[in-house]
């Protein structure tokens, strides 16, 4: 046998000079005589791992830890292509025998806080991060990764610290700069995120996800044609999904797909999607959950009906597949899957890391309860509309009203009235997180309510920082939010029936009558000519203004066998992007209905929106996500909606508002009955213009009531603060309805 250590050396050699397809031959060479040598096992495992090829290079590295059980660089060298191959469980376990053998090697423990960050286990990886850099202040990696922690957490000004850091102590590369700009990104700082992108594009400039969130960037600061351009270029480099897929491309393909869902580009993201969905690299059941998301969107029912289920199989365990917002939208979404998907989507937000100090529960010594309303919709959107009414309606004798804004301001009219209508706007744009949270708890907000919930540009997540005595939520999210930090929901008793509060981590506060605010200053412009909205003058007009991702292929048959049933129709839609046009005008022609029935309304501002909604002659509901804000505006105007209720709270909220509208028997509860009841509707004229005749009235009903509504969400707020300051624990709430003549 010949003596393998003089060549050992020019093995490392190799190495150091990155000759690893050399290095692999050489020790396939040496290994021909002396397979059992553990050095050399190791060696052409670290080539192998060297050249990506992890999977060969794995019996190589196993070999030569059992050879060499006590040395600890081989255990770590195991563990980093075991983490490669995310083989997570074993990495752990192989870097934990590293490191006793060699107790706090900081690149030891760098790993494995990056192997226990991608098991979720983001706790313990934060403490391991820690632990690296109390003996190590200048570790770069360990820098690096806590602050990619800390974006995984949307905890931005600690992520922004550490990787600011990590890049002044030598990680100057295209993915530190890219990751310090999401979280510049998520933190609003869209110009400064635009210029470290723009350093990973000058570093790496083949890669097209750096264009992509440069892109991105662009985007939020409203240079749509640069983003456009960029994006362009980002595809131009990506070139064929197909033909570029691997175990290293994979992940950066699943980030790509998902800011394009985040700038609403998402039939571009199916293109990627539909790809990769099909792959069995990575998180695949977490891009199952993205594909049916985005396809969703662009109505291809055939990616979202092929990955669907997959992206809700995952039994009783916390599967972070899902959004709970894109849960809302599937039908196979029980409620018992809607609170699992919430919790774990919580559960990333929930820890002892992010409290905010707050003065003692108080009045700030005066005798009214101190209200706060978090929102970044506090301009011309549907939550404004809706709401605006109430803000401005607070008994301003027990209530003192606090709304803060945390959008980039945004100029409009529904801003202007909420901003001089309370007692205090506060935006907290541009404060940063910490300062932001720290003026409401010192502003002694005694109940704040957040009106967005899991939906876009969500603070919800910061609030596990507990800023107020008691956090409710109501209004932007149709669901539990499975979160800890919120008390209570504000429901009704048709969303959240007696019996279903334990699909709800909230306590219920149920109001009488719908828990939908209605603003009854809203706008009553003329209904214009069917002419100015493409529309034909002779024909009996279906509608139906939901966003596009709310359309079902079930619920498509009905409306396609109501146009069949009737000839001289057409179905109205909202349709925002080219791809929804063409899907849905290819699923119309595939059920025997001519694409041109189906006409397409653009976006309008708000007041053309109602002037033309009003030619609707019978509105078509959505499910299993109901209509919202679209279901009060088209009753506003005068036109019949068809509800279909289930069993979540998304898919009753058009009951719980036909309720209060007086409208209780236009809300079915099955697909034959929502069937027939629109067919009545649309043959029967006598029995439509009674119909019509009882929505004259709509405006005098309780959907409508300003005023009555705030009384009874008062009382509500009332009751919780009082069992509160009693020391009592959160419980469920039924509001009666105020008395007569108060």
């Amino acid at each position: 046998m010949q003596n393998p250590f003089n060549p050992v050396q020019q093995l490392l050699a190799l190495h150091s000079l990155g000759r690893f397809a050399e290095m692999e031959r050489q020790a396939r060479q040496l290994l021909r005589g002396n397979g059992n040598v553990a050095i050399l096992n190791e060696l052409l495992g670290v080539a192998l791992s060297g050249q990506k090829k992890f999977s060969e290079a794995l019996p190589y590295l196993q070999k030569a830890v059992r050879r060499e059980p006590k040395d600890a660089l081989f255990w770590e060298n195991l563990a980093l292509c075991q983490r490669e191959l995310r083989e997570f469980a074993h990495a752990e376990k192989s870097l934990r025998q590293s490191l006793s053998l060699r107790p706090d090697n900081p690149e030891a423990l760098n790993a494995l806080g990056s192997v226990l960050r991608e098991q979720g286990r983001h706790d313990e990886a934060r403490k391991t991060f820690e632990r690296v850099l109390a003996s190590a202040p200048t570790h770069g990696p360990a820098h690096f990764n806590l602050g990619r922690l800390f974006v995984a957490q949307e905890m931005f000004e600690q992520a922004e610290r550490h990787l600011r850091r990590a890049i002044e102590c030598g990680q100057d590369n295209a993915l530190a700069h890219r990751t310090l700009g999401c979280a510049l990104q998520y933190a609003t700082k869209f110009a400064e995120a635009a210029r470290h992108f723009q350093r990973a594009v000058d570093i790496e400039p083949e890669h097209f996800l750096n264009y992509g969130y440069l892109a991105q960037a662009c985007y939020e600061l409203g240079e749509t044609k640069r983003a456009s351009d960029l994006i362009d270029h980002a595809f131009a480099r990506l070139g064929d999904v197909r033909a570029v897929m691997s175990a290293e491309t994979i992940d950066d393909l699943d980030a790509f797909s998902s800011l394009l869902c985040d700038m609403h580009r998402y039939g571009e993201a199916v293109r990627i999607l539909a790809v990769t969905a099909e792959s069995p690299l990575g998180n695949r059941r977490k891009r199952a959950g993205r594909a049916v998301y985005a396809a969703r969107h662009v109505c291809d029912w055939r990616l979202s009906t092929a990955t669907e289920s997959e992206a809700l199989d995952f039994g009783d365990e916390a599967a972070d597949i899902l959004t709970p917002f894109a849960a809302l939208s599937l039908a196979g979404a029980t409620p018992a899957k809607q609170l699992a998907i919430a919790r774990n989507f919580a559960r990333k937000y929930a820890t002892g890391q992010r409290y905010v100090p707050r003065a003692a529960a108080s009045v700030a010594g005066g005798t009214r309860l101190r209200i706060g309303y978090l929102s970044p919709d506090f301009h011309d959107h549907a939550t404004s509309i809706l709401v605006a009414g109430t803000l401005l309606a607070h008994d301003r004798s027990r209530f003192e009203i606090f709304a803060y804004d945390y959008a980039q301001i945004t100029a409009g009219a529904y801003r202007d009235r909420i901003a001089r209508g309370v007692e205090h706007f506060v935006p907290l744009q541009g404060l940063g997180e910490d300062a932001a949270l720290q003026k409401i708890a010192d502003d002694h907000i005694d109940i704040l309510v957040d009106l967005k919930g899991w939906t876009g540009k969500t603070w919800t997540g910061n609030l596990s920082r507990r800023v107020a005595p008691l956090q409710v939520q109501w209004l932007g999210f149709p669901g539990t939010l499975g979160a800890s930090w919120f008390d209570y929901i504000v429901a009704d008793p048709v969303l959240i029936r007696p019996g279903d509060e334990a699909f709800y981590t909230e306590k219920v506060v149920r109001l009488p009558g719908c828990y939908q605010p209605n603003d009854n200053q809203r706008e009553s412009p003329s209904t214009w000519p069917r002419s100015r909205c493409g529309l034909p003058d002779d024909v009996f007009v279906f509608g139906c203004f939901n966003q596009n991702y709310k359309f079902t292929p079930e619920v498509f048959d009905i409306w396609m066998r109501l146009l069949r049933g009737r000839e001289d129709s057409v179905l109205w839609l909202l349709a925002t992007q080219d791809e929804t046009v063409e899907n849905l005008r290819r699923e119309a022609s595939s059920r025997g209905v001519a694409p041109d029935r189906l006409i397409f309304a653009p976006p309008l501002p708000m007041s053309d929106h109602f002037a033309r909604i009003g030619n609707v002659d019978l509105a078509l509901d959505c499910f299993p996500c109901n209509a919202h804000t679209s279901a009060s505006d088209l009753l506003w105007m005068g036109v019949p909606m068809i509800g279909l209720s289930g069993e979540t709270f998304a898919s009753r909220v058009s009951e719980s508002i036909l309720a209060a509208a007086g409208l209780h028997d236009l809300a079915t509860r099955s697909f034959d009955s929502y069937f027939e009841l629109a067919a009545r509707c649309a043959h029967d004229a006598a029995f439509l213009a009674g119909i019509r005749a009882t929505l004259r009235a709509c405006r005098q009903s309780p959907l409508f009531d300003t005023r009555s509504f705030t009384r009874n969400l008062e009382r509500g707020l009332d009751l919780i603060w009082q069992r509160h300051s009693r020391g009592l624990p959160p419980d469920h709430i039924s509001v009666e309805p105020e008395a007569p003549g108060r």
